[in-house]
């Protein structure tokens, strides 16, 4: 199954905590805040996709399934 994680920009305050995280799929854009590297994740990545999302302090992160189901 694969996963989609959406960050609202709006939200972000590019503390980094994804990012560290999770290097392979969150990184910084020009205006310093995070942005998706790897916008699919399949199973794998679910468990550090869960801890990235509940670890934003401004709750910006969002992982959905495959069928568009909010999971955090």
């Amino acid at each position: 199954m694969l996963y989609t994680v959406e960050i609202d920009t709006a939200k972000c305050i590019g503390c980094g905590s994804c990012s560290v995280l999770a290097p392979e799929i969150f990184g910084f854009d020009s205006n310093r805040s995070v942005s998706v590297i790897k916008e699919s994740a399949d199973l794998s990545d679910l468990d550090i996709l869960l801890k990235c999302a509940r670890s934003c302090p401004v709750s910006a992160i969002t992982v959905k399934d495959s069928a568009g189901k909010v999971l955090c």
